[in-house]
Parts: structure tokens; sequence; C-alpha cells
């Protein structure tokens, strides 16, 4: 048994996650989701704030838009996840 997280895998395209990035969820994972995250998660690009230790799982946060507040996702598989871009 490892004392270290483990390295976080890779995006659907290859990608190495790195804090900052900007992702969004899959359209086809999103129904994976509970019904009253959907509305806050859907067609919005989130950013990768960390990972999570011991699971190395990816952090997600969606910033404010227009009328949508800020919304913190957590723990996030990284199946669940596409690269948008890395961070501004």
């Amino acid at each position: 048994m490892s004392l270290g997280a483990e390295t976080p895998k890779s995006y659907r395209t290859g990608e190495t996650p790195m804090p900052g990035d900007r992702v969004k969820i899959a359209d086809d994972r999103i129904d994976t989701f509970l019904l009253s995250v959907h509305s806050r998660i859907r067609d919005r690009e989130g950013v990768l704030r960390s990972f999570s230790f011991p699971s190395s799982k990816p952090m997600v946060f969606f910033p404010a838009l227009g009328r949508r507040k800020d919304y913190e996702l957590g723990q996030v598989d990284m199946q669940d996840l596409m690269f948008i871009g890395r961070a501004l």
C-alpha cells in the first residue's frame, strides 16, 4: 500500500491534467450526476482546482456566469471530464 497519492490519469484526449485547466463535463456523462446538479453543470466550463487526497480525483469549480452562480462540484471521475484548455 502506497502512502503517496496516485498520479492523476489523463483526460480522454491524452492531455495530462493540471490544476487550472479549463474542463467541461462530457455530455454523455452528465446523466450520471444527481438531477439537482444537471442544470448547474450543463453547458458550462469549469476549472480544475486540485486533486483530492488520497484518491487523486480532480476537484472542479464552475465560476459564476451571467445569472448562474458559482458552483463547487467537488470530486469528479477523470472519465467524466473533457479538456478545454490550459489555464490562461
